[in-house]
């Protein structure tokens, strides 16, 4: 996708084993991008949703 122009950037991703859930962070506008890039990769997303992180520092 990107090589098509649409910027998009694979962030982390998390496993939840005991609920069978994975979920794949993504940094793009629209999220559209990130639907169909999740399908280019063989994926059917269930669900896109925005999101906002803010990562914690360690205390000392």
């Amino acid at each position: 996708m990107a090589a098509s122009g649409k910027p998009i950037r694979y962030l982390r991703s998390i496993f939840i084993p005991d609920d069978e859930t994975r979920l794949i962070l993504f940094e793009a506008t629209p999220a559209e991008v990130v639907v169909a890039t999740a399908r280019q990769a063989g994926l059917d997303p269930d669900r896109v949703a925005q999101a906002d992180s803010r990562e914690r520092l360690a205390p000392g």
